[in-house]
C-alpha cells in the first residue's frame, strides 16, 4: 500500500467531521474507520487509522494554543508524524481528540511527560516557531523578489548608447540609459490582444533598432512599455531617444514564454536580447521595493502581535478542558 486508503462512505455526520480555528486558518478534519485526514490552509495531511502509533496533546495556556501530535507507521516501518494546531477552547479540536481515542485507545500517551512523549514520537517542539518561521520565509522571499529593484535604486549613473551597440552586447557601467534608435512599431508585441479593450492600459515589447538595421536581421534590443494605452504606445514611433532602465539583473529581461510568443508572432530575435523598460527610474524602483516589503513586513508583525495578545488574553480568561488528563484507564503503546 503506497498511501492512505480512500474514505469509506460513512456520511458527513457531526461526530466524523471536525472544524476549528488556528490563528488565521480554518482547520477541517475527517475520520472514518480506515483513514484520518486534516486540512489546514493549503496543506493536507492523512494517515491510515490502523497504522497510528501514538497520540499526544500539548496544551500551552500561556499562548492559548493546543497541539495534537500523531505518529503513524509509514511503508517500510519509518515513523512519521502529523501535527495539528488549534486555538485554545476550540470544541472541534476536543471532539477530534475524543474520536481518535475512541477509535484507537491503545495509542494514548497523554499521561507521559512532554519531553518523553516528544522523544517517543521522534518530534520536536514546533508550534511556537510556526508563525515566526512563516513570516521569516515570506519576508525573505519578498526581499529576494525585489532585490533587482533595490540594486537599480542605488544605481545613480546615466549613459547614452545606440540601439545597435546595445544589440551587439555593449554595456555601460550604469543601467540608467538613454537609447538612441528607432522603433519597429509593426513588430510590437502586446500583453493582450483583445481589440475591445484597446483603451485600457497594457504592456508592449517593441523592437528597438539602429538606423541601418536590415529587414532580415535579428532583433537584439526591445523597449518594454508598461501601463499605457495602445494609442500612447503607438505614438512613441516618432521618437528617436528613449529613457529607461536596462533590465538585466538576475531573472530580469525577456522570459522564455514571452520570447516564444513573440517568435510565434513572426519576430526574429537574437540569442541575447537587451530589454529596456521605458520611463523606469532608480527612484521609482527603490520606492516600490521598500514600500511593498516594508508594508507587508509591518502587516505581518502587526498580525503576530495581535495573535500574541489574543493568546495571552485567552490564557487569563478561559476555563480550560484538561485534554492531557485521560478520562479512563491509560494504555501504553508497544513500538515493537
Amino acid at each position: 500500500m503506497n498511501g492512505p486508503p480512500p474514505f469509506e462512505p460513512l456520511g458527513a455526520t457531526p461526530d466524523r467531521v471536525f472544524e476549528f480555528r488556528y490563528t488565521v486558518f480554518n482547520v477541517s478534519a475527517r475520520l472514518d474507520a480506515r483513514r484520518f485526514e486534516v486540512r489546514a490552509g493549503v496543506r493536507t495531511m492523512a494517515a491510515p487509522v490502523d497504522r497510528l502509533q501514538h497520540l499526544y496533546v500539548h496544551v500551552d495556556p500561556e499562548r492559548g494554543v493546543d497541539e495534537l501530535l500523531l505518529s503513524y507507521a509509514a511503508p517500510g516501518g519509518r515513523l512519521k508524524r502529523i501535527r495539528v494546531f488549534a486555538d485554545a477552547g476550540e470544541g472541534g479540536f476536543t471532539r477530534l481528540v475524543d474520536a481518535l481515542l475512541a477509535a484507537r485507545p491503545d495509542i494514548d500517551i497523554r499521561h507521559l511527560e512532554r519531553r518523553e512523549a516528544w522523544d517517543r514520537t521522534g518530534s520536536r517542539e514546533l508550534d511556537r516557531w510556526v508563525l515566526p518561521g512563516v513570516m521569516a520565509v515570506a519576508i525573505a522571499a519578498l526581499a529576494l523578489m525585489f532585490a533587482p529593484r533595490v540594486l537599480h535604486g542605488f544605481d545613480r549613473g546615466e549613459a547614452t548608447i545606440s540601439a545597435a551597440a546595445l544589440a551587439r552586447g555593449e554595456r555601460p557601467e550604469t543601467r540608467n540609459l538613454i537609447v538612441e534608435g528607432r522603433l519597429l512599431i509593426d513588430g510590437a508585441h502586446f500583453a493582450e490582444h483583445d481589440p475591445d479593450r484597446a483603451g485600457e492600459a497594457t504592456t508592449a515589447w517593441i523592437p528597438l533598432v539602429g538606423p541601418d538595421h536590415g529587414a532580415t536581421e535579428p532583433v537584439g534590443a526591445l523597449l518594454e512599455v508598461r501601463n499605457r494605452t495602445r494609442a500612447d504606445i503607438l505614438a512613441l514611433a516618432g521618437r528617436a531617444r528613449f529613457e529607461g532602465l536596462l533590465r538585466d539583473i538576475w531573472w530580469e529581461g525577456l522570459d522564455g514564454r514571452r520570447r516564444a510568443a513573440m517568435e510565434k508572432q513572426g519576430l526574429r530575435l537574437a540569442p541575447e536580447v537587451a530589454v529596456v523598460e521605458f520611463g523606469a527610474s532608480p527612484g521609482s524602483d527603490l520606492a516600490i521595493a521598500l514600500g511593498v516589503v516594508g508594508l507587508l513586513t509591518a502587516m505581518m508583525l502587526g498580525v503576530t502581535l495581535a495573535l500574541r495578545r489574543r493568546a495571552q488574553s485567552a490564557a487569563r480568561t478561559r476555563s480550560r478542558v484538561p485534554l492531557n488528563r485521560p478520562r479512563g484507564p491509560t494504555f501504553d503503546d508497544d513500538e515493537g
